[in-house]
């Protein structure tokens, strides 16, 4: 005799697109729409931010916040916000998501995001998030996924380079070390008393810097950034965001020297940053395109 097991079965959702096509709000609003749920995110960040969400349509006694940092648990927390590798997964939730599982193919944090693909699950329903790469991935490893495609909601296009001093409003900055962020920080801060200074310090090249600052964005609802960098690097940097679907503009901190073609100290000392950056895009295109 056989039985009938796809009533009892939770449904699994895999939603993918670009970044800001409203993924991560689908899934707050399908797990706050349950009665117990848990969501796991790449950055403490994310989590903290949609705590933060949660606790204002739920109250702080039904929310809790868990990453590595912070452990906000109260007696009869229902909605689990966490990083992911800090998912309490003995807790049994009826809506369970996974954001950016595309991290699955990360060398380092792949492992837990594998981990979360393959075993955890909500009582009624599990969704996941993220690029459309690793969906032939999913088809393969979770054949009952379904698939919900989310499609570009802005038309990408360059528009050149822009001085920093002209920025529009809903603008977004992005910088590629430490100094400068303090410095464009100060100076944000000195020209735009009231404007927000981020810093996200969780990624190791430029492409994790691109996915986790579009998430980052989109949340905001900032789809248009500067992006202040080398020149040297500013291809790259162009490439990995403008693929997250943000609309990213040039601004270089350090000019090459004008008359490339003329030998000078300045134009040699460069050529191994400049090798570097071309096979850095290359490697990019093959790897993440």
């Amino acid at each position: 005799m056989q039985i009938d097991t796809s009533r009892t079965r939770s449904r699994i959702v895999a939603v993918l697109g670009p970044t800001n096509t409203g993924k991560t709000h689908l899934a707050m609003e399908r797990m706050l729409g349950h009665a117990s749920g848990m969501i796991g995110f790449p950055l403490r960040l994310l989590a903290r931010e949609n705590y933060d969400r949660a606790v204002v349509l739920k109250g702080r006694g039904l929310v809790a916040l868990i990453t590595g940092e912070e452990k906000i648990i109260p007696p009869g927390a229902r909605y689990f916000l966490c990083t992911a590798e800090s998912m309490p997964l003995d807790r049994k939730t009826a809506f369970v998501g996974i954001d950016e599982i595309q991290m699955c193919a990360d060398p380092d944090r792949g492992h837990i995001f594998t981990e979360r693909l393959f075993s955890a699950r909500g009582r009624d329903e599990t969704m996941f998030l993220g690029s459309d790469v690793i969906k032939s991935l999913i088809r393969q490893l979770v054949p009952e996924a379904e698939f919900d495609t989310r499609p570009r909601l802005s038309t990408l296009s360059y528009t050149g380079e822009r001085k920093t001093a002209r920025l529009k409003p809903r603008t977004a900055v992005v910088a590629f070390s430490a100094s400068e962020v303090y410095g464009l920080a100060e100076l944000v801060r000195r020209r735009w008393p009231t404007m927000t200074v981020l810093e996200e310090g969780e990624s190791r090249n430029t492409w994790e810097n691109a996915v986790h600052c579009g998430e980052l964005l989109g949340q905001r609802g900032i789809d248009e950034i500067i992006l202040v960098s080398d020149r040297a690097h500013l291809p790259r940097a162009l490439l990995c965001f403008q693929s997250q679907g943000v609309l990213a503009q040039a601004a270089w901190r350090k000019r090459l020297p004008k008359q490339e073609w003329v030998p000078s100290a300045g134009a040699l000392s460069m050529v191994p940053e400049i090798w570097y950056e071309w096979l850095a895009l290359v490697w990019y295109h093959l790897r993440y395109l």
